[in-house]
């Protein structure tokens, strides 16, 4: 037989990589380059090709710096060999190795073209480089490449986009002449992303107004944009039109964004309905479903999920035992929590520091603290997310000094600190009145350089100042702080309050308001509490008056009980009947509870057994009820009602098989 050629065995090896290069298949190029070079291929004349190939083979795979020895070993090397090597660096998102490679390709005279110039951009978008980018736009529009090059337009309006900069990609987008699929798919990508859902969506209906047609990356777009919005219709209309297409049983992540989008919009039964009528389901589908009822505080069904997604014979994976632990956590559901982790653990996926984390998170929950302690001690790693859900645990079930000491325990195993643990350890140290311990944080926190960056962190110690009653340091902090929120204010106001400084508390929600802060239902709860406390009737209705018409804030059930409080407390019996009576319901036992106290104090009977006749109505097991009333017919010299009230109680607390073992 004839032997082939050079040049028919070069071809051969350059499809060869070419298809490692698909595959990420390193092990075969490397193979394929040691016979290139046994062969002495890449010393043959023409063979300048075979070396850019494996130059791209290289650098796409993962390895550069094999692509840099190939490149210096070239005798010629041309703009086609140096934009292999920027298109690797930009492909692994090595942004600065790209702008490397193009300075020495520009030092030796070479000029970029339009695949360069591509890849440029890529590199740009990656690091959002936005300057470099303008500064390769313009090059771009100077050598007029945008003309008749629509691939080097849309990279142009995808680096803008990955840099943040819609604005301007919007500007790039109206340049170009002519428009495809692409380029308005990346533009409608970018509003969707940045959180833009309506100008996304007007994208949509402009591409099909210049006679293209959605596919389907523009419908997965459009149904994150629908679901930034929580546009429900949109989301509908986009779901007939994919139905229309056929397009379900094709696209996995179609079918998923669709359900992430009803999701979002809180329509958990139609994602549900989406996925049953999916043709092939799988393990994503069902994770989508699950992270939806997590997100609706909807545990019991997160987990009812997971259990018929078993049944059905498709496996979990991290992210759906993620979900699972969450809803066990939620829901405090320890021993279905402890099933997971067995399932996990012959798995092997106890490993993951992610998993180890929702682990704690999840005992912690539900106060195993025991559980929680012993997967944390079997880390081979401790990471410092492990022990915040340790510590969070503990601060979230009010075991404050256990999570100072837990915290403790951390530094020492040399484990440091990050903003979410300090923001834990203040909380604990506020209620727990460790101001000492709160001031060491307060120093860690200044040292660290947090203090002018973190602003929940600065909150945090606002506000463990205030609950500790040092509200001179409080004041001190907030006059330093670089921002001011309505969070921070709101905390003072509270320990104002709580200290009985009305009219500090006051004052604070008035100078909230002259910066141009409008308080929020904590602020005007706070302000409540003050009146009530310091018989400001007349600044407690107002305040509570302009709850709605002039802060948009609806008032809850600690707001009105708040108000009936001062009301009462002032002995204007009347207008609080007459708020309890325009409330959309009164079935709250604390609101009765505190016109009761006030009817005790002012001795009036009358109102202080209709509001005993609903509190019994409420929870007939209500022993403060009883001897609330009791006390006030006997303070009124009735004391035939009050052995009455005496005889109900004894009837309805025997009653009841509750009462008993209390």
């Amino acid at each position: 037989m004839r032997k082939p050629s050079v040049q028919a065995e070069a071809a051969s090896f350059i499809m060869s990589l070419k298809t490692c290069t698909i595959e990420k298949d390193l092990s075969r190029g490397d193979y394929f380059h040691a016979l290139i070079l046994r062969m002495g291929l890449l010393g043959a004349s023409g063979s300048s090709y075979l070396a850019n190939t494996l130059i791209s083979m290289y650098a796409k795979c993962g390895l550069p710096s094999r692509a840099w020895r190939i490149l210096d070993e070239m005798p010629a090397r041309d703009v086609v060999s140096w934009s292999a090597l920027i298109s690797g660096y930009a492909h692994l998102g090595h942004g600065h190795g790209a702008f490397r490679c193009l300075n020495g390709m520009q030092e030796e005279g070479l000029f970029p073209n339009a695949v360069t110039f591509c890849s440029i951009l890529k590199a740009c978008g990656s690091i959002r480089a936005v300057d470099k980018g303008e500064e390769v736009h313009n090059e771009i529009a100077e050598q007029g490449l945008l003309q008749h090059n629509l691939v080097l337009g849309n990279a142009l309006v995808d680096m803008y986009v990955k840099c943040g900069s819609l604005p301007k990609a919007y500007h790039a987008f109206k340049e170009l002449g002519i428009h495809d699929a692409v380029s308005w798919n990346t533009l409608i990508a970018g509003f969707a992303h940045q959180g833009q859902g309506y100008d996304a969506l007007t994208c949509v209906e402009r591409m099909q107004c210049e006679g293209l047609f959605p596919n389907a990356v523009t419908f997965i777009c459009a149904l994150k944009a629908c679901a930034n919005v929580c546009s429900i219709s949109a989301g509908a209309q986009i779901h007939l039109k994919i139905s229309s297409q056929g397009l379900f049983d094709s696209d996995v992540l179609l079918s998923n964004a669709l359900m992430d989008m009803y999701v979002n919009c809180g329509a958990l039964l139609e994602a549900e309905r989406v996925l049953k009528s999916l043709n092939v389901q799988n393990t994503s589908s069902w994770n989508v479903l699950i992270s939806g009822y997590i997100q609706q505080n909807k545990g019991y069904d997160a987990l009812n999920c997971y259990k018929r997604m078993q049944i059905g014979a498709l496996p979990p994976d991290v992210v759906t035992y993620l979900g699972a632990l969450k809803a066990c956590g939620n829901i405090n559901a320890v021993d279905e929590g402890k099933h997971i982790h067995n399932e996990m653990s012959i798995k092997g996926f106890t490993k993951d520091v992610r998993v180890a984390t929702a682990l704690i998170d999840m005992y912690a929950k539900c106060g195993a603290f025991m559980r929680a302690w012993q997967v944390l001690e079997e880390l081979c790693i401790w990471d410092v997310a492990s022990w915040n859900a340790l510590i969070a645990g503990y601060t979230r079930k009010g075991l404050h000094e256990e999570a100072i000491h837990c915290f403790d325990i951390m530094q020492k195993k040399g484990v440091l600190p990050d903003e979410v643990t300090l923001t834990c350890i203040l909380k604990a140290c506020g209620n727990a009145g460790a101001i000492a311990r709160g001031e060491q944080v307060h120093q860690n926190v200044v040292q660290k350089g947090w203090f002018k960056q973190n602003q929940i962190l600065c909150t945090g110690l606002l506000n463990m100042y205030a609950k500790c009653g040092a509200l001179a340091k409080a004041e001190q902090l907030l006059d330093e702080l670089p921002f001011h929120d309505v969070i921070s204010f709101s905390a003072l106001t509270a320990a104002y309050a709580q200290q009985g400084l009305s009219h500090k508390a006051l004052n604070c929600i008035k100078h909230m308001q002259n910066i141009g802060l409008p308080p929020n239902a904590i602020t005007l709860s706070s302000m409540l509490y003050a009146c009530s406390h310091s018989g400001l009737v007349d600044e407690g209705q107002t305040y509570f008056t302009n709850l709605t018409s002039r802060f948009g804030i609806m008032a809850d059930l600690e707001h009105c009980t708040c108000i009936v409080d001062l009301l009462g407390r002032a002995g204007y019996f009347s207008e609080a009947i007459l708020m309890l009576q325009r409330m959309p319901s009164s079935e709250f036992l604390s609101i009765w509870s505190t016109l009761m106290g006030s009817s005790r104090k002012w001795g009036n009977i009358a109102v202080g057994r209709w509001a005993f006749d609903h509190a019994i109505q409420i929870d007939k097991n209500n022993t403060g009820a009883y001897i609330c009333m009791a006390s006030m017919y006997l303070a009124a010299g009735m004391h035939s009602d009050a052995k009455a009230i005496e005889r109900m109680r004894l009837r309805n607390i025997n009653c009841d098989p509750i009462s008993h073992t209390v």
